[in-house]
C-alpha cells in the first residue's frame, strides 16, 4: 500500500500530480488548504494538499497492466475460479480488492478517530473555494462510502442486471449476505448466454439452488412395541403449547391415529388449562406430571395409543442450569422424536446459540413457528445454514388444528423465491 501527499497551488494541480504518480486507481483521503511559510510567499501563500492511497499492485510504477492490454476474447466474461479476476472494463481486480479495501477501512478509522475539534481545512482562502473544497470532500466521503459497501460483493462475477436484481431481493427478503451471494453465483455458474436473461431460466434455477439448501424431514420411525413418544422442547414464548395441540389434532382428525398427550409445563397455569380444555373438546386423553419419574408410569398407562405428545415448559437458553433439569426429563421419557420449537423472528445469532445450548436435549427435528410474523421469508434459509437439523413443521398463526404445515423443501423454497420476486 503506497499513501502519499501531493501539493499543488490548486485542488486540480494536486489532483494531476497524484494521478501522473498513482494513476486514475488513487483513492483521496484527505484534502487541505494549507498557508505557505516564509515573508516571500504573499504572493502565492497558499497551496493544496491532498493525501492519497493506492495499492502496490495498481501503481503504473509497478504494474502497467491495464484493459489496452486485453484482446478482445479475454474481455469476455469467464467462468469458475477466474471470473472473480476481470471487471466490466477488463481491469484486474484480485489483488486491488484488498488494497481498496484497506483504504476504506483506513478513512473510516480516521473518521472515528477524529473526536476533537474538526481541524480547520481552509485557513485564509475565499468563501467560494471554501465552499468548493467542502463539495468536493462530501463528495469524497460518498464514494469511499459505496465502495466500502461495494467491498461486501468484491468477489462477485459482474452479473448481468435480472441477478443484480435477484441478489438485492434475497437480501430484502433476510438471506445472510453472503448465502445470497452464493446462491446467485451458483445460478451464474450453471447458466450461459441467453439462459442468463431469461427470466423462467433464472428463476427455475434459483428455484433448484435454494430447495438443495433447505433439508426436511417430518418423522422418524417409532421403537417397536411402544407408542411412538414426541416431544417438544423449546425457549418461552415460541409457541410449543398451540404447536402441539395442532399436532395431536391433526394426527387424530386427519390421520386417524389414537393419541395421547402429557403436560410438564406445570410453571404456566394458563398453559395448562389451555391445553386441558383443547384436550376435553378434541376428546384426547391428557396427564399433568411434576417430577420425571412420573413419565415412565403415565407412559405405561398410555401404552394402547400410537402417539403420545409431551409438552415441556419453556426454558431461556442462556439458563444452562434449567436447561439440564430439562433435559433429564426428557430423557426419562426417551422419546423418539424431540423437536426443537424455534419462532422464525428469532434473529440468526439467537437462533444459533437456542441450537448450540439445546444440544443438551439431543433434539433431531426443528419447527419453525410464527411464520406469518416474519419481516422476509429468508430467514428461514439462514436458519437451514446454521444448523444440521431437519425442519419438520412450520407454523402460521394461532388457529387449532389449522395454521400448521409438513415441512417440504420444494414449498418452502417456493414461498422464499415468491417473497423475493416481489421485492426484486
Amino acid at each position: 500500500m503506497n499513501i502519499r501527499k501531493f501539493k499543488g497551488n490548486s485542488i486540480k494541480q494536486a489532483i494531476d500530480l497524484m494521478k501522473k504518480e498513482f494513476g486514475s486507481d488513487a483513492i483521496i483521503l484527505e484534502t487541505n488548504k494549507i498557508k505557505r511559510g516564509g515573508i516571500l510567499n504573499f504572493l502565492n501563500s497558499e497551496e493544496y494538499v491532498i493525501t492519497a492511497a493506492v495499492d502496490d499492485d495498481v501503481c503504473p510504477k509497478y504494474n502497467s497492466y491495464t484493459s489496452s492490454n486485453l484482446d478482445k476474447n479475454s474481455k469476455q466474461l469467464l467462468r469458475g475460479n477466474d471470473v472473480n479476476m476481470y471487471n466490466m472494463e477488463g481491469r484486474m481486480v484480485n489483488n486491488t480488492v484488498e488494497g481498496i479495501k484497506n483504504v476504506a477501512e483506513l478513512f473510516q478509522q480516521k473518521l472515528q478517530n477524529t473526536n476533537g475539534p474538526k481541524p480547520n481545512i481552509i485557513q485564509g482562502g475565499n468563501y467560494f473555494d471554501m465552499i468548493k473544497l467542502k463539495d468536493e470532500f462530501d463528495e469524497i466521503k460518498l464514494t469511499l462510502a459505496e465502495i466500502v459497501k461495494q467491498m461486501k460483493y468484491s468477489n462477485m462475477p459482474v452479473l448481468p442486471e435480472n441477478l443484480k436484481s435477484i441478489h438485492a431481493g434475497l437480501v430484502e427478503q433476510g438471506v445472510d449476505e453472503k448465502l445470497a451471494a452464493d446462491l446467485v453465483q451458483n445460478v451464474y455458474a450453471r447458466l450461459s448466454g441467453e439462459d442468463l436473461l431469461n427470466e423462467k431460466a433464472v428463476e427455475d434455477a434459483l428455484l433448484k439452488n435454494i430447495t438443495t439448501n433447505i433439508y426436511t424431514r417430518t418423522s422418524f420411525n417409532k421403537t417397536i412395541g411402544k407408542p411412538k413418544v414426541v416431544a417438544l422442547v423449546g425457549p418461552t414464548g415460541v409457541g410449543k403449547t398451540t404447536t402441539i395441540a395442532k399436532l395431536a389434532a391433526n394426527y387424530k382428525i386427519l390421520d386417524g391415529q389414537n393419541v395421547a398427550l402429557i403436560s410438564v409445563d406445570t410453571y404456566r397455569i394458563g398453559a395448562i388449562e389451555q391445553l386441558k380444555t383443547f384436550a376435553a373438546i378434541a376428546d384426547i386423553p391428557i396427564e399433568i406430571i411434576y417430577r420425571a419419574s412420573e413419565i415412565s408410569k403415565v407412559l405405561r398407562k398410555f401404552k394402547d395409543k400410537d402417539i403420545v405428545f409431551i409438552d415441556t415448559v419453556g426454558r431461556n437458553q442462556k439458563n444452562t442450569k434449567e436447561i439440564n433439569e430439562l433435559a433429564k426429563l426428557v430423557s426419562a421419557a426417551n422419546p423418539d422424536e424431540i423437536h426443537l420449537v424455534v419462532s422464525a423472528v428469532t434473529d440468526r445469532m439467537a437462533v444459533n446459540q437456542i441450537i448450540a445450548n439445546y444440544k443438551t436435549l439431543n433434539p433431531n427435528l426443528l419447527i419453525l413457528s410464527k411464520l406469518d410474523e416474519v419481516a422476509g421469508m429468508g430467514s428461514i434459509l439462514n436458519i437451514t445454514q446454521s444448523n444440521s437439523l431437519p425442519i419438520s413443521y412450520l407454523t402460521t398463526g394461532q388457529s387449532v388444528p389449522d395454521d400448521i404445515m409438513k415441512a417440504e423443501a420444494s414449498h418452502i423454497a417456493n414461498l422464499i423465491l415468491k417473497s423475493v420476486l416481489e421485492n426484486a
